[in-house]
Protein backbone atom coordinates (compact mmCIF):
# COMPACT_ATOMS: atom_id res chain seq x y z
CA UNK A 1 0.00 0.00 0.00
CA UNK A 2 1.27 3.15 -1.09
CA UNK A 3 0.11 6.97 -1.12
CA UNK A 4 -0.38 8.09 -4.73
CA UNK A 5 0.43 11.63 -5.43
CA UNK A 6 -1.66 14.66 -5.88
CA UNK A 7 -2.37 15.50 -9.24
CA UNK A 8 -3.00 19.30 -10.33
CA UNK A 9 -5.88 20.08 -12.80
CA UNK A 10 -4.60 20.56 -16.38
CA UNK A 11 -4.76 24.45 -16.15
CA UNK A 12 -2.71 24.55 -13.06
CA UNK A 13 0.21 21.74 -14.72
CA UNK A 14 0.70 24.16 -18.05
CA UNK A 15 1.20 26.92 -15.00
CA UNK A 16 3.57 24.93 -13.38
CA UNK A 17 5.38 23.79 -16.17
CA UNK A 18 6.19 27.32 -17.85
CA UNK A 19 7.01 28.79 -14.61
CA UNK A 20 9.68 25.90 -14.20
CA UNK A 21 10.99 26.33 -17.48
CA UNK A 22 11.59 30.31 -17.37
CA UNK A 23 12.88 29.70 -13.94
CA UNK A 24 9.95 31.68 -12.38
CA UNK A 25 7.89 30.79 -9.00
CA UNK A 26 4.68 28.80 -9.99
CA UNK A 27 2.35 31.28 -8.16
CA UNK A 28 -0.36 28.40 -8.47
CA UNK A 29 0.04 27.80 -4.31
CA UNK A 30 1.18 29.78 -1.68
CA UNK A 31 5.08 30.09 -0.59
CA UNK A 32 5.82 28.14 2.31
CA UNK A 33 8.96 30.45 3.23
CA UNK A 34 10.01 34.06 3.11
CA UNK A 35 12.80 34.21 0.88
CA UNK A 36 16.57 33.15 0.83
CA UNK A 37 17.59 34.40 4.43
CA UNK A 38 14.32 32.11 5.96
CA UNK A 39 17.00 30.27 8.08
CA UNK A 40 18.70 30.61 11.39
CA UNK A 41 22.27 29.49 12.36
CA UNK A 42 23.24 26.45 13.55
CA UNK A 43 26.03 24.59 15.36
CA UNK A 44 27.48 23.04 12.42
CA UNK A 45 26.35 25.75 9.53
CA UNK A 46 22.91 27.24 8.40
CA UNK A 47 19.49 25.82 8.81
CA UNK A 48 15.82 25.88 8.43
CA UNK A 49 13.87 25.96 11.79
CA UNK A 50 12.14 22.44 12.45
CA UNK A 51 8.69 21.17 11.01
CA UNK A 52 6.38 18.96 12.81
CA UNK A 53 3.90 16.71 10.43
CA UNK A 54 0.47 16.54 11.46
CA UNK A 55 -0.69 14.45 8.86
CA UNK A 56 -0.20 10.52 7.97
CA UNK A 57 3.58 10.52 6.95
CA UNK A 58 2.47 8.26 3.99
CA UNK A 59 5.22 6.91 0.97
CA UNK A 60 4.97 7.88 -2.51
CA UNK A 61 5.16 5.69 -5.79
CA UNK A 62 8.66 5.85 -7.42
CA UNK A 63 8.71 8.18 -11.01
CA UNK A 64 9.10 11.32 -12.30
CA UNK A 65 9.13 14.21 -9.40
CA UNK A 66 7.67 17.56 -9.52
CA UNK A 67 11.46 18.63 -9.84
CA UNK A 68 11.40 16.86 -12.75
CA UNK A 69 14.04 14.05 -12.19
CA UNK A 70 13.18 10.30 -11.81
CA UNK A 71 13.34 8.37 -8.57
CA UNK A 72 13.26 5.08 -7.62
CA UNK A 73 12.22 3.20 -4.15
CA UNK A 74 15.87 2.49 -3.57
CA UNK A 75 16.27 6.59 -3.28
CA UNK A 76 16.03 8.81 -0.43
CA UNK A 77 13.42 11.26 -1.78
CA UNK A 78 11.00 13.64 0.33
CA UNK A 79 7.35 14.66 -1.26
CA UNK A 80 6.77 18.13 0.13
CA UNK A 81 3.92 20.96 0.00
CA UNK A 82 4.20 23.26 -3.62
CA UNK A 83 4.92 25.97 -1.16
CA UNK A 84 8.46 24.50 -0.30
CA UNK A 85 8.89 23.16 -3.83
CA UNK A 86 8.43 24.89 -7.57
CA UNK A 87 5.87 27.49 -5.73
CA UNK A 88 8.40 28.58 -2.80
CA UNK A 89 10.02 31.70 -2.73
CA UNK A 90 13.20 30.29 -3.27
CA UNK A 91 12.73 27.13 -4.89
CA UNK A 92 13.39 23.76 -2.83
CA UNK A 93 14.41 21.35 -5.93
CA UNK A 94 17.17 19.48 -4.52
CA UNK A 95 17.87 20.81 -0.94
CA UNK A 96 18.33 18.39 1.34
CA UNK A 97 16.26 17.87 4.78
CA UNK A 98 16.71 15.50 8.08
CA UNK A 99 13.86 13.80 9.17
CA UNK A 100 13.32 12.80 12.41
CA UNK A 101 10.65 10.11 13.32
CA UNK A 102 9.63 11.28 17.16
CA UNK A 103 7.97 7.31 17.53
CA UNK A 104 11.20 5.70 17.32
CA UNK A 105 13.94 7.66 16.92
CA UNK A 106 15.21 6.74 13.49
CA UNK A 107 16.47 9.81 11.49
CA UNK A 108 17.47 10.06 7.56
CA UNK A 109 18.12 12.62 4.95
CA UNK A 110 16.29 12.96 2.07
CA UNK A 111 16.60 15.27 -0.99
CA UNK A 112 13.85 17.34 -2.51
CA UNK A 113 12.41 16.22 -5.49
CA UNK A 114 8.20 15.75 -5.52
CA UNK A 115 5.50 17.58 -4.61
CA UNK A 116 2.29 16.24 -2.80
CA UNK A 117 -0.82 17.60 -1.25
CA UNK A 118 -1.78 20.46 -4.25
CA UNK A 119 -5.67 19.58 -4.12
CA UNK A 120 -7.76 22.13 -2.72
CA UNK A 121 -9.16 21.83 1.05
CA UNK A 122 -5.88 19.84 1.49
CA UNK A 123 -5.10 19.03 4.91
CA UNK A 124 -1.36 18.28 4.00
CA UNK A 125 0.69 21.53 4.87
CA UNK A 126 3.96 23.49 4.75
CA UNK A 127 4.93 21.08 7.57
CA UNK A 128 3.97 18.14 6.33
CA UNK A 129 5.67 15.33 4.08
CA UNK A 130 5.74 11.98 1.92
CA UNK A 131 8.86 10.16 1.28
CA UNK A 132 10.07 7.51 -1.07
CA UNK A 133 9.99 3.80 -0.10
CA UNK A 134 13.80 3.69 0.99
CA UNK A 135 13.17 6.78 3.46
CA UNK A 136 10.00 5.85 4.41
CA UNK A 137 11.51 1.94 5.63
CA UNK A 138 14.48 3.50 7.22
CA UNK A 139 12.34 5.70 9.43
CA UNK A 140 9.88 2.86 10.28
CA UNK A 141 12.98 0.75 11.50
CA UNK A 142 12.09 -2.31 13.09
CA UNK A 143 8.54 -1.55 12.60
CA UNK A 144 8.95 -1.81 8.79
CA UNK A 145 6.32 -4.59 8.05
CA UNK A 146 3.53 -2.57 10.27
CA UNK A 147 4.50 0.68 8.94
CA UNK A 148 4.67 -0.87 5.07
CA UNK A 149 1.18 -2.61 5.26
CA UNK A 150 -0.36 0.59 7.30
CA UNK A 151 1.07 2.44 4.67
CA UNK A 152 1.80 5.33 6.93
CA UNK A 153 4.62 5.94 9.98
CA UNK A 154 3.10 5.46 13.03
CA UNK A 155 3.32 8.76 14.30
CA UNK A 156 4.72 11.98 13.24
CA UNK A 157 8.03 13.07 12.68
CA UNK A 158 10.20 16.41 12.80
CA UNK A 159 12.25 17.65 10.18
CA UNK A 160 14.28 20.57 8.91
CA UNK A 161 16.07 21.67 5.84
CA UNK A 162 19.98 21.19 6.00
CA UNK A 163 23.25 21.31 4.23
CA UNK A 164 23.54 18.80 1.96
CA UNK A 165 25.44 15.96 4.14
CA UNK A 166 28.63 14.30 3.23
CA UNK A 167 27.47 10.89 1.88
CA UNK A 168 25.28 12.72 -0.50
CA UNK A 169 28.32 14.72 -2.31
CA UNK A 170 30.29 11.52 -2.29
CA UNK A 171 27.36 9.68 -4.07
CA UNK A 172 28.34 12.81 -6.65
CA UNK A 173 23.77 13.92 -5.83
CA UNK A 174 22.81 17.35 -6.59
CA UNK A 175 22.37 19.92 -3.63
CA UNK A 176 21.24 23.18 -3.30
CA UNK A 177 22.24 25.62 -0.55
CA UNK A 178 19.24 27.03 1.85
CA UNK A 179 19.35 30.41 -0.54
CA UNK A 180 18.97 28.20 -3.69
CA UNK A 181 22.09 28.73 -4.79
CA UNK A 182 24.54 25.76 -6.23
CA UNK A 183 26.07 23.55 -2.90
CA UNK A 184 29.93 23.30 -4.08
CA UNK A 185 30.07 20.35 -1.29
CA UNK A 186 32.62 21.98 0.60
CA UNK A 187 33.10 22.86 4.09
CA UNK A 188 30.85 20.66 7.18
CA UNK A 189 28.20 19.60 6.77
CA UNK A 190 24.68 20.11 9.04
CA UNK A 191 25.89 17.11 11.69
CA UNK A 192 29.75 18.42 11.35
CA UNK A 193 30.96 16.23 8.43
CA UNK A 194 33.59 17.65 6.48
CA UNK A 195 32.91 17.91 2.51
CA UNK A 196 35.41 17.87 0.25
CA UNK A 197 33.82 18.36 -3.18
CA UNK A 198 31.23 16.44 -5.24
CA UNK A 199 31.57 13.49 -7.00
CA UNK A 200 31.06 11.70 -10.20
CA UNK A 201 31.84 8.61 -11.70
CA UNK A 202 34.92 6.70 -10.75
CA UNK A 203 35.37 8.60 -7.69
CA UNK A 204 31.75 7.84 -6.17
CA UNK A 205 31.38 6.31 -3.12
CA UNK A 206 28.29 5.20 -2.39
CA UNK A 207 26.77 2.66 0.84
CA UNK A 208 28.86 1.29 3.90
CA UNK A 209 31.92 2.82 2.16
CA UNK A 210 31.07 6.06 2.80
CA UNK A 211 31.15 5.51 6.69
CA UNK A 212 34.98 5.85 6.00
CA UNK A 213 35.60 8.99 4.47
CA UNK A 214 32.34 10.91 6.15
CA UNK A 215 33.76 10.76 9.71
CA UNK A 216 33.40 13.14 12.08
CA UNK A 217 37.19 12.46 13.14
CA UNK A 218 37.92 13.43 9.96
CA UNK A 219 40.12 17.08 9.77
CA UNK A 220 41.28 17.34 6.40
CA UNK A 221 40.37 16.52 2.82
CA UNK A 222 43.87 15.73 2.51
CA UNK A 223 42.81 12.84 5.59
CA UNK A 224 39.60 11.72 3.64
CA UNK A 225 41.75 12.01 -0.04
CA UNK A 226 44.28 9.71 1.37
CA UNK A 227 41.10 7.04 2.90
CA UNK A 228 39.16 8.22 -0.62
CA UNK A 229 42.30 6.18 -2.75
CA UNK A 230 42.19 3.42 -0.25
CA UNK A 231 38.96 3.01 -1.56
CA UNK A 232 39.47 3.15 -5.38
CA UNK A 233 42.27 1.01 -5.03
CA UNK A 234 39.72 -1.67 -3.74
CA UNK A 235 37.50 -1.09 -6.42
CA UNK A 236 40.46 -1.59 -8.97
CA UNK A 237 41.23 -4.75 -7.64
CA UNK A 238 37.94 -5.91 -7.37
CA UNK A 239 37.16 -5.29 -11.07
CA UNK A 240 40.57 -6.57 -12.13
CA UNK A 241 39.90 -10.03 -10.02
CA UNK A 242 36.02 -9.32 -11.99
CA UNK A 243 37.68 -9.29 -15.60
CA UNK A 244 39.82 -12.40 -14.96
CA UNK A 245 36.87 -14.37 -13.17
CA UNK A 246 34.83 -13.63 -16.67
CA UNK A 247 37.44 -14.69 -18.73
CA UNK A 248 38.10 -18.08 -17.16
CA UNK A 249 34.44 -18.91 -17.50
Amino acid sequence: MFAQRNFFNLAIVFSALASVAFGQRDTSFPACDNGPNDHKMTKYGTSYGWFTSDDPVAYVASGKGACGQVYTDQSNVVCLAPGHVNSANVNGCNKWVQIRNDANGATTQARVLDACGALPNTTFGCNDLFLSKRAFEQLAGNQRQAALAAGHLEGNVTWNFITESCWGCYAGFPGKLLDGSTDPCTGQDSAGFLRCGRKGGAQRIVGAESAEVCNIDIQTCDEANTIAKGIYARHSTTSKRSAVVKRDV
